[in-house]
């Protein structure tokens, strides 16, 4: 069986990745800075397959998840910082960043139907869009190409808040009728 270890362990294995991406950007190692991330990234997608498809998975192991993944989500966005982007736009990249899924969250806590199919810039979105940042710095090193990426980023994380809070609105209304 490929899921030999329980989630908590691969939530643990990310955690780990996503500490050591953000040293590794710190002093500038962006190929392993790169690794790690696209590591840690596997192990947020091995820790979820492995709890639907091989163990029940439990509202603890969810919470546990869900802390650590906003954990590893601000060492993603926080290491830009270490290359030289734009501060106030890794700030607002950082802010939409945990509000997405904490909007989420209390959606679906309220009972709200939460539609990950036609919502953009999720946590792998997010993930991938941030490995794209890093590859263009390691590619051309042009910080302003980067901090227009960062800005397509935030506005695409707007629309993901505005998309959201625009469908939550209309499914309470419906239910109102």
């Amino acid at each position: 069986m490929f899921f030999k270890l329980k989630p908590a362990y691969y939530t643990f294995f990310g955690l780990v990745f996503s500490s050591f991406y953000f040293i590794a950007m710190y002093y500038k190692l962006l190929i392993p800075a790169l690794l790690l991330l696209l590591s840690s990234g596997l192990m947020d997608i091995l820790d979820g397959l492995s709890a639907r498809l091989v163990y029940t998975p439990t509202r603890f192991g969810a919470f546990i998840d869900s802390v650590v993944d906003r954990v590893e989500d601000s060492l993603y966005v926080m290491g830009l910082l270490f290359i030289g982007l734009n501060g106030l736009l890794v700030l607002i990249a950082l802010a939409l960043t945990l509000i997405i899924p904490y909007m989420s969250a209390r959606a679906r806590s309220a009972g709200l139907n939460v539609d990950r199919e036609t919502s953009a810039m999720e946590r792998s979105d997010r993930i991938i869009f941030l490995t794209i940042i890093l590859l263009t710095y390691m590619a051309i090193s042009n910080i302003i190409v980067c901090n227009y990426m960062l800005v397509a980023y935030v506005l695409l994380a707007v629309y993901n808040l505005s998309y959201n809070i625009v469908s939550y609105w209309r499914t309470i209304i419906t239910r109102l009728e």
